[in-house]
């Protein structure tokens, strides 16, 4: 984002964004942009010295601070409510693509269709889109231009499964393209984007925003950044009970804990409508999977950081088999009525005996671990499982 700058054309509104994505995006902490922002000043600084700048751009940047941004979804009747609207617009397939993949506007706006593969179901995030500053703009033009390319993180280029019913409306989509480029005749440009006008030219994001915005107000939902779309395909997904680490893989999040951190707010919403009496077991079950597997992911990652003791290898191999076997059985506990706080607490103590107190355990576990090493172990699930 700020390699393409020249020097003299680095607005603090340019330093801003990247602050602002690194924090929202990337998931780095705000210590990281400290420093980040520190090493920057420093260099601006020296340029300033030695006039190469007028000022120190830095000057007038605010750093994201430690609260978390707040984050909106749709809820499930405004999500009906939207589908059911972008099925009267051109670009509505769009809509309902992103709410099963969860893409970046970017990421949608720069697919091309040899980034799907219709055979096996799939799509492959591989390009961005962005409107950035030019290195120079002469008088008269404009100051920025439209730039692709490859996702800055590792985590961004990526393979997201897709729906059958995704997959036939894609096709659907390509036949009108077809009709379009028929339609247009040689005015037709075919650089084989999948998002593109009646004459084939890509999206960009401004107008692509109008275009969402014209569905929301048809959808009498009120507003909602495009970036709620994606939050609400991360909602939704929990809700049906996916693992952070997947629902990480399919948005290109930095990490799993910021994808754990991110989205445990949608579980306590889920609480609140616990509360509130609407669909409480069904809201009851998906929080307490979600507490139960953040709970021991973090265990597991626990016991992935000593794996190089004999003893702790084998109880790793135990933990995900007795977490498969003791969470159904609190499933089943909730949807019978069972307090969901108390099910999660006998959770605890029961992944806990499973691991540790288990004589069939005991026999294959008790070599290499010492009683310290045991009570440590103890000590360790206790507070990972405890009652809280």
């Amino acid at each position: 984002m700020l390699g393409n700058v020249l020097l003299k054309k680095l607005e603090p509104h340019t330093l801003q964004k990247f602050y602002n994505y690194k924090f929202r995006e990337e998931g780095l902490s705000p210590k990281t942009l400290r420093n980040y922002h520190m090493a920057l000043h420093k260099c601006l600084q020296q340029a300033v010295k030695e006039r190469l700048l007028v000022y120190n751009p830095c000057e007038a940047v605010t750093l994201p601070s430690g609260e978390k941004p707040e984050i909106s979804a749709f809820t499930n009747d405004q999500q009906q409510a939207l589908v059911k609207a972008s099925y009267r617009h051109r670009y509505g397939v769009f809509i309902r693509l992103d709410l099963c993949t969860g893409l970046r506007m970017g990421e949608l706006l720069a697919l091309k269709w040899e980034d799907i593969d219709f055979s096996t179901a799939q799509l492959h995030v591989r390009r961005t889109i962005n409107r950035l500053a030019k290195y120079e703009a002469h008088a008269g033009e404009s100051k920025t231009e439209i730039v692709f390319g490859t996702p800055k993180i590792k985590n961004s280029r990526r393979t997201i499964p897709l729906t059958r019913t995704m997959i036939d409306e894609l096709s659907r989509w390509r036949s009108q393209q077809a009709q379009d480029k028929q339609r247009a005749g040689d005015k037709y440009l075919d650089n084989g984007f999948v998002m593109t006008n009646e004459f084939g030219h890509y999206i960009e994001q401004k107008t692509f925003k109008d275009y969402y915005d014209r569905m929301l107000k048809d959808a009498d939902v009120g507003h909602f950044t495009f970036h709620a779309l994606r939050h609400t395909f991360a909602t939704r997904a929990l809700e049906r009970g996916m693992d952070y680490k997947t629902l990480s893989a399919i948005l290109g999040h930095y990490s799993v804990a910021f994808t754990m951190d991110t989205y445990v707010y949608s579980m306590d919403e889920l609480g609140a409508v616990v509360e509130s009496g609407k669909e409480s077991r069904k809201a009851a079950v998906v929080k307490a999977e979600v507490i139960i597997s953040m709970r021991v992911q973090a265990f597991e990652k626990w016991l992935e950081m000593r794996a190089a003791v004999p003893a702790i290898a084998r109880i790793r191999n135990r933990a995900e088999k007795a977490r498969e076997e003791l969470t159904q059985k609190a499933i089943k506990q909730i949807e019978k009525g069972a307090d969901p706080a108390v099910v999660i607490d006998l959770f605890g103590k029961a992944f806990m005996h499973k691991l540790l107190h288990d004589p069939t355990v005991l026999l294959r576990n008790a070599e290499g671990l010492t009683s310290e090493e045991r009570e440590h172990m103890t000590m360790i699930v206790g507070h990972f499982f405890g009652p809280r």
